[in-house]
């Protein structure tokens, strides 16, 4: 059962007001497609893999989005083992 029926199934009659006018006012979630990457604006819980994954795909776009090329220290990365 969600919120908005026990609201409405409430005792009180404010309640149930509130749970009329948020029945009225809700919206489903907007989904914003952009160059084929779905994005919902629920935040969604991500797997560290999947967080990566996004991580690089922003970075990238922001180093598209610069006019000058940004060195990367790839290298770096690998030298603590």
């Amino acid at each position: 059962m969600n919120i908005i029926e026990r609201l409405l199934g409430s005792k009180d009659e404010v309640m149930r007001k509130v749970g009329r006018d948020l029945l009225r006012a809700w919206k489903p979630p907007k989904i914003h497609r952009h160059n084929g990457r779905e994005k919902a604006t629920l935040p969604k819980r991500l797997s560290s893999g999947e967080r990566r994954r996004k991580r690089r795909v922003v970075a990238a776009s922001r180093r598209h989005n610069r006019k000058r090329p940004v060195r990367r220290h790839r290298m770096r990365v690998h030298t603590s083992k």
